[in-house]
């Protein structure tokens, strides 16, 4: 236990953690409108590329 249980529920929290930086991030960039032309496509991009679910908030 000592030595799985950790790590999975560290990727609990990585994996949630990621998931609200990106809805909160895509909420942000809508409300505010993006700053950085494109950055909000390459961002997403890479976040699929890693496996990291990316909500997309239109």
């Amino acid at each position: 236990m000592k030595t799985w249980g950790p790590s999975i529920f560290g990727a609990a929290v990585v994996t949630a953690a990621l998931l609200v930086f990106s809805i909160v991030t895509n909420v942000v960039v809508e409300v505010v409108g993006d700053p950085y032309d494109g950055s909000e496509e390459k961002s997403n991009h890479e976040g699929a590329q890693e496996g990291v679910g990316v909500i997309y908030v239109d």
